[in-house]
């Protein structure tokens, strides 16, 4: 009989070899240091097999901004693997009930996850909510409009590890506004900083950082080293073009690669003196959400214009009445407008997906599609630049 049970720090090192099995990677000694600092053993569940841990999964606790700017508590599913010699045995969803279990206890509205393979997560309640757009920039055909330029300072060259804990309140200030964001603790930054070898640059501003990794390439004395842009964070239009004029201002650079700080509707391309130089080479899904209380996300949300529809999602109805300035949702059994699976409602949440897209899916039915779109709609797109 196989045993799923809470972990004790007893665990952690068979945790870890599990965790290096499913995702290909290996722990340092401080990495290892590290996530036991980081790691609520009281959220993690895992299975075993007599003396072996054969399945493990767990979430961190999280934050989420929803459109509107309110602030919902989230369960970071994380850790999720199941070993190869135990599969199809039902230990997977052992695994997820027992997750969501524990997120229901501690009255968590929604859990949300980064999947490594997105055909999996659909059937545990789970649809895709923001995208992660990876773009490149030939920094030597490109520079921004003049007019864009900032005239006065207020930038510091920096090395981020001896700023984290400013990094840490820019952060916060900057999710507090941005749907699709979660959560970031200092020591979570400074965390990723020393995942990977190598020096980092950095530039602050009051209201804004950037970060990067260069790569040299000589190239025969043509110089194209990349820039790998890891973050850049900005709380104010003035801070995100100032930050990306630095960026851009790198000499022998040739290739600027972003892996996440792009939104799929940032105003880059529009500041710079060749749009088409910002080149999106991939948009994929990023970070997937499972409502476990919808009438607490639908109420704690704001909508695009003022409405009032009825929606069920897996026969569960809520009346909503909401707008700019907030909302309310009641139990109800009245006719749906909209129905939909718990998946879709974790798509739909953020306005990211519309109705009318997820009803081509056949994940959703509804009596006015384009009432919904406008009702869920919002600006700014949902973003999620953080790893979990």
């Amino acid at each position: 009989m196989i045993e799923i049970r809470t972990p004790t720090v007893d665990d952690l090192d068979a945790m870890f070899r599990r965790d290096e099995e499913a995702f290909g990677g290996a722990f340092t000694d401080g990495q290892r240091t590290t996530w036991r600092g980081l790691l609520d053993l009281d959220r993690f569940r895992i299975a075993c097999d007599g003396s072996s841990l054969v399945g493990l999964a767990g979430s961190h606790q999280l934050e989420l901004t929803l459109p509107g700017g309110a602030l919902v508590p989230m369960a970071g599913t994380t850790w999720v693997s199941v070993a190869p010699t135990h599969r199809r045995q039902g230990l997977l969803r052992r695994l997820m009930d027992a997750v969501h279990a524990d997120a229901d206890e501690r009255a968590e509205p929604v859990a949300g996850l980064q999947a490594s393979e997105a055909a999996i997560y659909e059937r545990f309640g789970y649809g895709a909510a923001t995208r992660w757009r990876h773009v490149e920039i030939d920094r030597r055909r490109v520079a921004m409009v003049e007019r864009f330029v900032p005239s006065s300072g207020h930038l510091t060259m920096v090395d981020p590890l001896e700023h984290v804990e400013q990094l840490a309140e820019i952060y916060d200030r900057y999710r507090r506004g941005q749907p699709g964001e979660v959560s970031r603790t200092a020591a979570w930054i400074e965390m990723r900083l020393k995942e990977e070898p190598g020096r980092r640059g950095g530039v602050l501003h009051p209201d804004g950082y950037a970060i990067w990794k260069i790569t040299e390439d000589w190239n025969e004395f043509d110089a194209q080293h990349e820039l790998r842009l890891d973050d850049l964070v900005a709380c104010t239009p003035d801070a995100s073009r100032a930050l990306w004029n630095i960026v851009l201002s790198h000499d022998l650079v040739g290739p600027i690669r972003a892996r996440q700080s792009v939104s799929l509707d940032d105003p880059l391309p529009y500041l710079l003196t060749d749009p088409r130089a910002v080149k999106t080479t991939t948009v994929n899904d990023f970070l997937w959400l499972c409502p476990r209380r919808v009438g607490d996300l639908l109420a704690a949300r704001r909508y695009r214009v003022p409405d009032e529809l009825v929606v069920d999602v897996d026969g569960e109805r809520w009346q909503v009445e909401g707008g700019p300035h907030g909302a309310v949702a009641s139990a109800t059994d009245g006719e749906p407008d909209i129905s939909m699976t718990r998946a879709a409602m974790g798509a739909l949440i953020l306005g990211g997906v519309t109705a009318t897209e997820l009803a081509a899916a056949d994940r959703l039915t509804g009596t006015d599609l384009h009432r919904a779109d406008a009702f869920f709609g919002w600006a700014p797109a949902p973003h999620c630049t953080t790893s979990f």
